[in-house]
């Protein structure tokens, strides 16, 4: 008999539908599956922790080891609403900015966007946002993920989606988290693992109705995991993952 899978995914509403699809298709009989946060996620897989991890992509760039691992991922094809640099003055006047510990993908993307897109001077501090005193001053902001952005947005004048504005810069969706794996796994589990993913992004309305304890409404949740996340990882996914990982590159060049 095949030992269970060992999986990690990230602990956000975007990944209900992943979840969702595992339970039902009665994942407790192949898989062990924790949820954690996106940086937790990366170090589980890094470390050869787990099996199969949906990683932030940022942890696998420029790693030939980690395959991709399923045709689904979180992706967001224009404004994702959960990756947002919020603050109480326009983009042009932000001279500061607290970024999100919870992932590097996130950090990484908006430094790119502030590098190569917005043409900005930033002073970047990586910080525990839930720990950060608000209001902000004028000149600052903060860099927030996950389902924290929900209570966060209304306490801020702007917020700049982060997904728009890659898309914005290069006509591409934008790809937070993809399932990998490093090992060669058996066909029959890859095979239902696959399965139970289908199953739940073809079903998000049920996913939404299996949760509880919501920061937003049922019907809110649905259209965020509808029309916010985007689950299929198509050419223009993985077109827009090899831009990242070349911007990523040219920002951080290898010694």
């Amino acid at each position: 008999m095949s030992k269970k899978l060992s999986i990690t995914a990230v602990s956000y509403l975007n990944t209900v539908p992943f979840v969702f699809g595992l339970m039902s298709m009665g994942y407790k009989k192949h898989f062990n599956l924790s949820l954690d946060i996106p940086a937790e996620c990366a170090r589980k897989m890094l470390n050869n922790e787990v099996d199969i991890g949906l990683v932030p992509v940022y942890a696998v760039l420029n790693k030939p080891e980690y395959k991709l691992f399923s045709d689904y991922c979180i992706g967001a094809l224009n404004d994702v609403r959960t990756v947002t640099l919020l603050s109480n003055g326009p983009l042009a006047t932000i001279k500061k900015v607290y970024l999100d510990n919870h992932s590097k993908t996130s950090a990484n993307l908006i430094k790119v966007l502030a590098k190569f897109y917005w043409k900005m001077d930033i002073e970047w501090v990586t910080a525990d946002i839930e720990m950060i005193k608000i209001p902000l001053p004028q000149g600052e902001g903060m860099l927030a993920i996950g389902d924290k952005v929900f209570d966060l947005e209304q306490s801020f004048e702007y917020q700049i989606d982060l997904a728009k504005e890659w898309h914005q810069f290069t006509g591409l969706p934008m790809v937070f988290a993809v399932w990998v794996t490093s090992k060669e796994l058996s066909p029959v589990l890859t095979e239902q693992f696959c399965k139970a993913l289908a199953f739940g992004v073809e079903n998000i309305s049920l996913a939404a109705k299996s949760l509880n304890g919501l920061k937003i409404s049922h019907d809110e949740a649905t259209h965020y995991l509808t029309k916010n996340i985007s689950y299929v990882l198509d050419k223009p996914k993985r077109d827009a993952i090899a831009l990242f990982e070349h911007y990523v590159n040219l920002m951080n060049p290898k010694e």
